[in-house]
């Protein structure tokens, strides 16, 4: 497991490796379901992929911070 680090890259090699996919296609993902709420992003990762909530939860944050959902 990665030390603690606010940096969530830190898990990308472990979930490529995990989920044999490059991080361009899970943040591919993000950005389709980027209307969604955290919990809804968390579940698509979680329940139709298998990730773990550590995984889940690096990949939407940063996935979020890089690509904030625009309104009005």
């Amino acid at each position: 497991m990665p030390a603690k680090s606010s940096d969530r890259s830190s898990f990308f090699p472990l979930i490529e490796k995990k989920h044999g996919k490059p991080m361009s296609h899970w943040f591919a993902l993000m950005k389709k379901n980027a209307d969604k709420k955290y919990p809804e992003q968390i579940s698509i990762l979680r329940d139709g992929h298998g990730f773990s909530q550590a995984h889940a939860n690096a990949v939407v944050m940063y996935a979020r911070a890089r690509c904030p959902v625009r309104t009005g």
